[in-house]
């Protein structure tokens, strides 16, 4: 006996074998019960979620023996002519092959003739959205006011390209795609009937990959047993669909958290020699992280994914290690690589360069912080302050003139303060303890007030005069000085100095210069003769450079305040 494919042998005989269909099932059986037959019918969905097949039961239905039934008998020689497939009066006409107006004007004479063996003469027009333009008008009259022996039943995949004339003469379905549970429970009943060893990850790849379409699902079947057998497995239905292995996606879920250059080459290399499908594996890869990702937004990700219980189990253990962001990061730059794929000349070279991104996040964190800088000045701009004097900065080869305590080798360690411990007795520190101090008050002010860290930022500690902490600023850092003696400034600094060290300690901000006693070498210093500021150093202070770039603006001229004059 010659073969026949397993979606032939499998196709639903009665309304109940009809899967993921109900309402449109059950309104069907209703019309057949009460006698309320429409005189044309239009099934929409998409492929392989049963439309041909609920059409050809409801001609069935039609024409039983026992009469218009919701339950045609099967067993009669209407139902076993309709099953077959050479029923004379179920006329099927495939639309794509005789869209003219030729065929319809030879349709609209033949339905004119009563039925030859049957009660109802059932036109079943596929594809119908193919039609032309023409031949749809020709059928408007005929598919509105058919002979009462006929019944139109029209099947497409494209509802919209179906004209308004035709849809408003017609009962219309829309087909669902069939859940993923039900093709698999219908994989599994095939695969027990046919006497097939499958596993259950192998039936649940072939139901998702089916994409909704039950016939897909059992085409696909047909053709992995036809190259492994009776006995299936994962891997055989992979290499059928051309997947690369889940193994290989866990590998680079593992390669990604390693972050290693070096083994991304060596796995897309190893990809090549395997012969597999470059782009194949990035849509795979896609897929992998979706999965992922839907275990860090979903409550019951396993009801989702419809995979075996050991695969969940893996890919929750995976998705541990990843945070959201870095995921969604990972699916979009896979997605970019994936349409640039198509068009490069050599695939391999793109998946390379979107993978090392993927490992080397460094100029990502970058970008970062460069834009918390932006802001930071967008945000010290909107406060309105300008600086009196603003002096050139070092250069980022020249070595910095004061020595950060923040950099030394060894980072000191917070101090453990109680709440509520009272001052010390003696105010007086070391420079030793007050740098050990230092740091975490940088770190306290920073937290509140970022703009008051970079003004302190630039001050060098020279010690503790009585209950004065001492700040020293080079003569270059003048506009930072300044800045650090304002009220606020100092109230902040002094208040978190209390907290830290358990003293009543004041700021006091002097240049370098001046690093005695008091306040007359300061009169010296604004007041001594400076050579004037060039703009080559002036562009090299980071708030005017970073002013220019925000507001597109120039260096018109330089006035020096001290002098009251421009250069």
């Amino acid at each position: 006996m010659e073969y026949l494919s397993l979606y032939r042998k499998w196709r639903p005989n009665n309304f109940s074998e009809v899967r993921g269909q109900s309402p449109i099932v059950k309104t069907l059986q209703n019309a057949l019960e009460q006698k309320r037959v429409a005189h044309a019918y239009l099934f929409a969905g998409p492929r392989g979620t049963g439309k041909t097949s609920t059409a050809k039961i409801l001609a069935k239905s039609l024409n039983c023996a026992q009469g218009v039934t919701s339950f045609p008998c099967g067993e009669c020689e209407s139902c076993k002519k309709v099953k077959n497939g050479y029923a004379i009066d179920i006329i099927e006409i495939d639309a794509a092959s005789n869209r003219g107006i030729d065929e319809i004007r030879d349709l609209r004479e033949k339905v004119k003739f009563l039925p030859s063996e049957g009660r109802y003469k059932v036109y079943i027009i596929d594809e119908v959205h193919m039609l032309t333009t023409e031949a749809f008008n020709a059928l408007l009259k005929t598919l509105e006011e058919p002979p009462a022996h006929v019944v139109f039943i029209l099947a497409t995949t494209e509802l919209h390209k179906i004209p308004a004339t035709i849809l408003s003469r017609c009962q219309c379905f829309e087909f669902k795609p069939i859940s993923l549970q039900e093709i698999r429970d219908s994989l599994s009943q095939v695969a027990q009937e046919e006497g097939l060893e499958a596993s259950s990850a192998a039936l649940n790849l072939i139901a998702r990959n089916a994409q909704g379409g039950l016939r897909d699902a059992l085409s696909l079947l047909d053709q992995v047993i036809a190259f492994r057998g009776q006995r299936i497995e994962i891997n055989d239905v992979e290499a059928i669909l051309g997947l690369v292995d889940q193994e290989t996606l866990f590998t680079l879920g593992e390669v990604l958290l390693v972050k290693d250059p070096g083994e991304i080459i060596q796995m897309v290399q190893q990809l090549i020699d395997q012969g597999k499908d470059l782009q194949q594996f990035v849509k795979g890869a896609i897929g992998h992280f979706r999965n992922l990702l839907l275990f860090k937004v979903c409550a019951e990700p396993a009801e989702l994914l419809g995979m075996a219980p050991e695969e969940v189990e893996r890919l929750s253990s995976q998705a541990l290690k990843y945070r959201k962001n870095e995921l969604i990061r990972i699916i979009e730059t896979l997605s970019v690589c994936d349409k640039e794929m198509k068009w490069s000349f050599q695939a391999r070279w793109s998946l390379e360069v979107a993978l090392i991104k993927l490992v080397e996040p460094a100029e990502d964190g970058q970008l970062l912080e460069l834009m918390e800088k932006v802001k930071e000045l967008e945000k010290f701009l909107a406060s309105g302050e300008q600086p009196k004097v603003i002096s050139a900065v070092q250069t980022a080869t020249e070595p910095k003139a004061v020595t950060k305590v923040a950099k030394k080798d060894k980072q000191p360690k917070p101090p453990k303060v109680e709440a509520g411990e009272p001052l010390r007795d003696s105010p007086v520190m070391s420079l030793e303890e007050i740098q050990d101090l230092w740091p975490v008050v940088l770190e306290k002010i920073k937290k509140q007030k970022r703009t008051y860290h970079a003004y302190l930022l630039e001050g060098t500690l020279q010690g503790v005069e009585g209950d004065k902490l001492v700040l020293a600023f080079s003569k270059k850092f003048i506009f930072h000085k300044e800045n650090a003696e304002k009220p606020e400034v100092k109230d902040l600094v002094e208040t978190i100095l209390k907290q830290v060290s358990h003293r009543d300690l004041k700021l006091k901000c002097v240049l370098e210069a001046s690093q005695g006693k008091d306040s007359a070498p300061l009169d010296f210093q604004l007041t001594r003769q400076e050579p004037p500021i060039t703009e080559e150093e002036l562009m090299q202070d980071p708030l005017v450079k970073g002013a220019l770039e925000l507001f597109g603006g120039k260096i018109i001229a330089i006035k020096d305040e001290r002098k009251g004059e421009e250069q």
